[in-house]
């Protein structure tokens, strides 16, 4: 009896012994890959040392704070009702305006169009600050810190309603026939979508896929020249930079507190402290992954992104940018081709006073596996994406990648008309 109780004693020891051990074994190895993807992360945000917010973005940030525009992003209370009802009004613009595939313009809603009136003077002086590209801060050491929550972020509600309100701007005066307020409108706010790209911050980038959009959409519509950009490849940058930080803060929270960052998965974390390394070590290895995922992206892959070329447990980190992102970046940057490809068609026909039988870019160079069909019609042209794109039609809101003119829509052709009055003399 004895023996067998010093045996099942001996076996135990020698159990706990192997598990002691075991879990040495693997808190030195997660501390080692742990220091080691920390060396790497802080070594990546150190090539964004921190930047403050120009002198003309803090001249931007204090006109809208005179406007009331600087609230746009804090409680409803604090919004005045007659802004929301025209925060309201421009969104169902813009979601109508994205849909149209041929012309007219709709015209403004009533009170978009009084906003603006009222506004006239404090827009005007925005447009000024905005003939070039502001900046504004981002502190990527400061947003690793689990303490802080904003990282000196700038108000990015109160930048998107100024968006929307310059492109509202540009749309008033391109219907009343002012040229010159239509383009400096227009201008501004495509250097505010650019502004917003050139910040590190992921959020921004995000945003932009909205604000691009837009900006395509009123070029497209009211005959502007939108100089194609890439923003796949900052959103890319961004997305990697951002995986970066957040894996510091998130290591930096367990450090400062483990219960406290442990406690974010439920009850079940008491069950989990024993194995908090492996918690950690399992991170590591996300993050790894995504990091990973990131640099062999490019932007013309990114047209073959789904679910299954993810990584692995992809969607599950909340670092992770959602795929919808990717997509909706795609379909802008074809938007954006598709605008190209209409003032291809619309010079030479000014220049010619008829349409193009062919264009000269027929395959796309966001997709490469897409094509673009182009018929031209004894009223005018239709330009179509030809491509197989599952997604496309799951975007929300749809983006539809057609458009149609007619030669009515163009009017009479200055140059066409002076070749012919040329002519004319000529003859005589």
């Amino acid at each position: 009896m004895n023996r067998t109780v010093k045996l099942l004693v001996n076996s135990g020891l020698i159990a706990i012994a192997t598990l002691l051990v075991g879990m040495t074994i693997a808190k030195l190895f997660s501390a080692s890959q742990v220091a080691q993807q920390m060396s790497i992360s802080e070594c990546y945000l150190a090539q964004y040392p921190p930047q403050v917010t120009s002198s003309q973005g803090k001249q931007i940030d204090q006109r809208l704070e005179a406007m009331g525009l600087s609230t746009i992003e804090r409680s409803t209370n604090a919004v005045s009702p007659r802004q929301e009802e025209v925060a309201t009004a421009l969104t169902d613009y813009f979601n109508t305006l994205h849909t149209l595939e041929s012309g007219p313009l709709p015209p403004l809603p009533v009170m978009v169009t009084e906003y603006l009136v009222r506004q006239e003077n404090d827009l005007k002086q925005l447009q000024a600050l905005l003939q070039t590209q502001p900046s504004w801060a981002f502190d990527a050491i400061a947003i690793v810190n689990p303490d802080n929550d904003s990282g000196n972020s700038p108000n990015y509600g109160s930048i998107m309603a100024l968006h929307r309100h310059l492109l509202a701007q540009s749309i008033l005066a391109y219907q009343t026939g002012d040229k010159s307020g239509q383009a400096a409108a227009f201008n501004a706010a495509v250097n505010l979508t650019r502004s917003m790209a050139a910040n590190p911050n992921l959020t921004a980038h995000i945003l932009v896929t909205v604000s691009a959009r837009d900006d395509i959409a009123v070029a497209r519509h009211t005959s502007l020249v939108l100089t194609p950009t890439d923003y796949g490849q900052p959103l890319i940058t961004a997305a990697a930079l951002d995986t970066h930080i957040w894996y510091i803060r998130s290591i930096n929270a367990f450090r400062k507190q483990p219960l406290g960052a442990l406690s974010g998965i439920g009850y079940q974390y008491i069950l989990a402290l024993p194995f908090t390394d492996l918690l950690l070590l399992t991170q590591t290895n996300e993050q790894k992954l995504h990091n990973s995922f990131y640099q062999q992206l490019t932007s013309a892959s990114l047209c073959t992104v789904d679910g299954d070329t993810l990584p692995q447990s992809y969607a599950l980190t909340p670092y992770a940018v959602p795929l919808r992102v990717f997509h909706h970046h795609v379909a802008n940057a074809l938007s954006m081709e598709l605008n190209t490809l209409i003032t291809e068609a619309q010079q030479t026909y000014r220049e010619t006073g008829s349409w193009p039988t062919v264009l000269a870019s027929k395959d796309s160079r966001v997709c490469s596996s897409a094509t673009w069909h182009y018929r031209v019609a004894p009223d005018g042209i239709s330009i179509t994406f030809d491509g197989a794109l599952p997604w496309l039609d799951q975007q929300d809101p749809p983006m539809p990648l057609s458009y149609t003119i007619t030669s009515k829509e163009m009017g009479s052709s200055p140059d066409k008309l002076t070749q012919k009055k040329e002519t004319a003399l000529r003859k005589k």
